[in-house]
Protein backbone atom coordinates (compact mmCIF):
# COMPACT_ATOMS: atom_id res chain seq x y z
CA UNK A 1 0.00 0.00 0.00
CA UNK A 2 1.39 3.18 -1.08
CA UNK A 3 0.49 5.90 1.47
CA UNK A 4 0.77 9.87 0.91
CA UNK A 5 -0.63 13.13 3.00
CA UNK A 6 -2.70 15.44 0.66
CA UNK A 7 -4.41 18.59 1.53
CA UNK A 8 -7.92 19.73 -0.18
CA UNK A 9 -8.55 23.25 0.34
CA UNK A 10 -11.19 24.11 -2.22
CA UNK A 11 -14.53 22.56 -2.98
CA UNK A 12 -13.06 22.78 -7.08
CA UNK A 13 -10.29 20.68 -5.16
CA UNK A 14 -12.25 17.85 -3.93
CA UNK A 15 -14.08 17.95 -7.20
CA UNK A 16 -11.17 17.66 -9.61
CA UNK A 17 -9.50 15.05 -6.94
CA UNK A 18 -12.78 12.88 -6.77
CA UNK A 19 -12.37 12.35 -10.59
CA UNK A 20 -8.82 11.97 -10.70
CA UNK A 21 -9.69 9.11 -7.92
CA UNK A 22 -12.75 7.29 -10.20
CA UNK A 23 -10.32 7.04 -13.38
CA UNK A 24 -7.81 5.23 -11.39
CA UNK A 25 -8.54 1.25 -11.66
CA UNK A 26 -7.41 0.21 -8.18
CA UNK A 27 -8.53 1.29 -4.40
CA UNK A 28 -8.07 4.56 -3.34
CA UNK A 29 -8.89 5.65 0.19
CA UNK A 30 -8.98 8.43 2.65
CA UNK A 31 -8.04 8.37 6.04
CA UNK A 32 -8.73 10.68 8.56
CA UNK A 33 -8.50 10.18 12.29
CA UNK A 34 -9.78 7.03 12.77
CA UNK A 35 -12.51 7.10 9.36
CA UNK A 36 -11.74 5.46 6.23
CA UNK A 37 -13.62 6.25 3.05
CA UNK A 38 -13.43 5.76 -0.73
CA UNK A 39 -11.45 8.23 -2.47
CA UNK A 40 -14.06 8.17 -5.23
CA UNK A 41 -16.94 9.62 -3.60
CA UNK A 42 -17.25 13.28 -3.36
CA UNK A 43 -19.61 12.74 -0.61
CA UNK A 44 -17.28 10.63 1.40
CA UNK A 45 -15.02 13.23 1.08
CA UNK A 46 -16.96 15.60 2.63
CA UNK A 47 -17.91 13.90 5.54
CA UNK A 48 -14.37 13.99 6.45
CA UNK A 49 -12.94 16.93 8.05
CA UNK A 50 -11.10 19.14 5.05
CA UNK A 51 -9.53 21.29 6.86
CA UNK A 52 -6.54 19.40 8.14
CA UNK A 53 -4.10 17.10 6.30
CA UNK A 54 -6.22 13.67 4.95
CA UNK A 55 -4.19 10.13 5.10
CA UNK A 56 -4.31 8.82 1.13
CA UNK A 57 -3.92 5.15 0.85
CA UNK A 58 -3.19 3.73 -2.71
CA UNK A 59 -3.19 -0.38 -3.32
CA UNK A 60 -0.50 -0.07 -6.04
CA UNK A 61 -0.90 -3.27 -7.70
CA UNK A 62 -2.59 -1.78 -10.70
CA UNK A 63 -0.10 -0.41 -13.57
CA UNK A 64 -1.16 2.94 -13.95
CA UNK A 65 -0.61 4.10 -10.16
CA UNK A 66 2.22 6.09 -11.12
CA UNK A 67 -0.14 8.14 -13.63
CA UNK A 68 -2.43 8.61 -11.03
CA UNK A 69 0.10 10.26 -8.60
CA UNK A 70 1.05 12.82 -11.27
CA UNK A 71 -2.56 13.83 -11.91
CA UNK A 72 -2.77 14.56 -8.21
CA UNK A 73 0.59 16.25 -7.08
CA UNK A 74 -0.52 19.37 -6.93
CA UNK A 75 -2.56 18.07 -3.56
CA UNK A 76 0.54 16.05 -2.00
CA UNK A 77 2.17 17.50 0.71
CA UNK A 78 3.47 14.72 1.91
Amino acid sequence: MVKKTIQLDTVEDVKTFAAAAGRYDGSVDLKSDRYVINAKSILGIFSLNISHPLELQIEPEKSDYGKFLEEIDEYIIG
